[in-house]
């Protein structure tokens, strides 16, 4: 019997000999260097003047900041045919003379000197159809302003169910994004920021396809039936303490609405997932890659057709 632990006792040695042996710690300098490319960035908005950024990209290991370049080239393609090339204004924005249009695909071309040329591609859809919105508040939600000696609290919260129309045939991608607009007892806007949360409401229908990051709902019709309707049950509240609420009269909900391209809805859809990931400060979690559309290069080029949608204003009560 002792024989046998013995036997046992050299083989775990061994193996820890065998396991420590293979092991090799590489520093950071030795990792091989990836080829600096450039970075093009374009968020093409229906109705708004055609925009891209262009800088290079550097080591993750890195401490400087990424590089504007502006002695670029930076051609513009409309529906695969030149249209123009988009003006610099310094710190890597470049800017066209054309707004954005729906049903029109937009190629972006930068050349710079020493780089490959980088090259995005997207097409704008038609806006998100808002078939009706129901308001569906209980008596326990509604605006509300407290005020004592030492702070005024303004909050409150409100339900709505937006319904959609899904477009048959084709996948469809969709942002939503909640603001508040404050107006004082003469209807003049207060400019002031209000914390603002969402929280989703028997959404189960559409799995993981639906996401919260901050204030902003992201869903796509991937679990949905082509051609129906899109039913979105939210739950609408803020909370503040700032001095100037106590002038706020009237609230005015509002809602963006948006028809996004598959490869902008990815991009952002990733960018934050890096970022929740990053901040966990989990060691032994899988990196997010975020993605990109940039032949030759990295970055976006996505496009974006928003709605703008009234909810009505709605009084403080006090």
């Amino acid at each position: 019997m002792k024989k046998n632990k013995v036997y046992i006792l050299y083989f775990l040695l061994a193996m820890a000999f065998l396991f420590g042996a293979c092991r090799k710690i590489i520093d950071a300098k030795d990792l091989p260097e990836q080829d600096v490319r450039l970075v093009l960035n374009s968020v093409i908005s229906k109705d708004s003047s055609i925009k891209a950024n262009v800088s290079l990209s550097k080591s993750i290991l890195s401490g400087k900041d990424y590089k504007l370049i502006d002695n670029a080239t930076c051609e513009l393609y409309i529906n695969d045919q030149y249209t123009e090339t988009l003006v610099n204004f310094k710190n890597g924005n470049y800017q066209s003379t054309l707004k954005g249009k729906a049903n029109t695909k937009y190629t972006l071309k930068v050349i710079a000197g020493g780089y490959k040329t980088a090259e995005g591609s997207n097409t704008m859809t038609d806006s998100a159809g808002v078939l009706r919105i129901e308001r569906f508040d209980t008596i326990n939600y509604t605006i509300r302003r407290t005020t004592n000696v030492t702070y005024t609290f303004l909050g409150g919260g409100l339900r709505y169910r937006l319904f959609l129309k899904d477009k048959a045939l084709e996948d469809n991608y969709f942002t939503l994004q909640p603001m508040l607009l404050l107006y004082d007892s003469l209807g003049h806007t207060i400019d002031h920021e209000l914390y603002f949360y969402v929280s989703n409401i028997d959404n189960s229908q559409y799995g993981s396809s639906i996401k919260t990051f901050g204030s902003n709902v992201f869903f796509d019709d991937k679990y949905l039936v082509n051609g129906n309707e899109i039913p979105l049950s939210l739950e609408l509240g803020f909370n503040d303490s700032s001095p100037l609420t106590s002038h706020v009269y009237a609230i005015e909900f509002v809602l963006y609405v948006s028809n996004v391209s598959e490869d902008y809805f990815k991009y952002i859809v990733t960018l934050n997932n890096q970022i929740q990931t990053n901040n966990q400060g989990t060691f032994f979690a899988e990196p997010v890659i975020v993605h990109n559309n940039i032949i030759n290069g990295m970055g976006i080029v996505g496009c974006v057709n928003t709605r703008t949608i009234s909810l009505g204003r709605k009084l403080v009560y006090k």
